[in-house]
């Protein structure tokens, strides 16, 4: 009987979107950190901070592409008041929305209370006019 080596739990993938990862690296402490959260978030952003730089040097000057990557936080900004402001605007159609539908259904239900309690009137008037 031979020996059962054990093997090492790999941290990262063979692969990560077409490119070999090296077996040491994966296998190793940088491994280990790059599959941590803080690693996952470092590599995130250095991945979009090379996406824009990218972006930035291949689009036309004067496009919306170059603009952000030469201001991102500029535009980031931007993006973020445009939605604070649509928010606002689509909370308050929700909220109208919610207040006519609770007023509709608090009608609704005060409607079927008076009509039970007609019938059942209208049932003791009869069974009372049984009775004598």
């Amino acid at each position: 009987m031979g020996k059962s080596k054990k093997k090492t739990q790999a941290f990262l993938p063979k692969r990560i979107a077409g490119v070999k990862v090296p077996k040491g690296l994966r296998k190793g402490r940088a491994g280990q950190f790059l599959a941590s959260p803080l690693g996952v978030a470092l590599v995130s952003e250095a991945a979009v901070a090379a996406g824009t730089w990218a972006a930035g040097r291949q689009a036309k000057p004067g496009s919306a592409a170059r603009r952000f990557a030469d201001h991102p936080l500029a535009s980031l900004a931007h993006i973020a008041e445009d939605a604070r402001v649509r928010g606002a605007a689509s909370t308050e159609a929700l909220r109208e929305a919610f207040a006519a539908a609770s007023a509709a259904f608090s009608d609704t239900l005060r409607h079927s209370a008076e009509a039970q309690e007609a019938s059942a009137k209208k049932a003791s008037a009869r069974e009372a006019a049984r009775a004598s």
